[in-house]
């Protein structure tokens, strides 16, 4: 039997907030608050990213399918959360922050926070973090492609994975090496479906209001034992 390789380091990880509206039900309090539970969790998770060591991490926050089908109520909640905690990441002066995702389907002023943030955060250069919002991984290939059709990159034989995926809203950065589920839902959702081709997925079963520091650490020790051969 060939000798198991180690993990390569892991630089960029992926995170889908699942849970907060059955966490929410589950504790008999109303949806609203499953979400500004789940979204305030983000910065001390942000820390513990930092602290591990990480260059980049993705938050799934809000699927473009949300944004278009949620209840307007539920989302005023989740856009208003997202506006509350802006100021919160800003506090992190190594942060650089960075929306992905359709800003034509979020509110303007959601948009335009959106925009000073990243602005307000340019200067970071520890970790990178990419705020999901309105996002969708068919989306994100779709608007690389019309990228393409506007600014063609020359021959058909010039375009490859590598000039592809500069196109992407993440282009530029590592793709992602883990990627976290919470609330034990078994399913990718698009979450950057062409950058996570080669991903290793931990899903865990804590609703995202409740996921804690040793279930972190304990998806981060699960990828620190995978045999990543990728086709080797």
């Amino acid at each position: 039997m060939p000798a198991t390789s180690p993990p390569p380091e892991l630089r960029h990880l992926g995170i889908l907030l699942d849970g907060n509206r059955r966490w929410a039900r589950r504790h008999r309090l109303p949806v609203s608050e499953g979400h500004r539970r789940g979204f305030r969790r983000i910065p001390d998770v942000l820390g513990w990213c930092e602290e591990s060591g990480l260059e980049v991490v993705s938050l799934f926050m809000v699927s473009d399918r949300n944004a278009r089908h949620r209840p307007a109520a539920e989302l005023e909640v989740l856009y208003a959360t997202v506006s509350e905690i802006l100021p919160r990441l800003l506090t992190r002066p190594a942060w650089r922050l960075r929306h992905i995702g359709v800003a034509e389907l979020l509110p303007a002023p959601l948009v335009a926070a959106l925009r000073d943030a990243e602005r307000g955060s340019r200067e970071g250069t520890a970790m990178t973090v990419n705020l999901g919002i309105g996002y969708g991984g068919r989306a994100d290939i779709l608007a690389a492609l019309r990228g393409l059709l506007s600014a063609p990159v020359g021959s058909a034989a010039a375009l490859t994975e590598d000039t592809f995926g500069q196109r992407l809203s993440t282009g530029g950065q590592p793709d992602p090496d883990l990627i976290i589920r919470t609330s034990g839902e078994l399913r990718t959702s698009g979450f950057l479906s062409w950058q996570a081709a080669q991903a290793e997925w931990y899903f865990s079963p804590k609703m995202w209001p409740e996921f804690d520091r040793a279930d972190f650490d304990a998806a981060l020790a699960a990828y620190r034992e995978r045999d990543r051969r990728q086709g080797s």
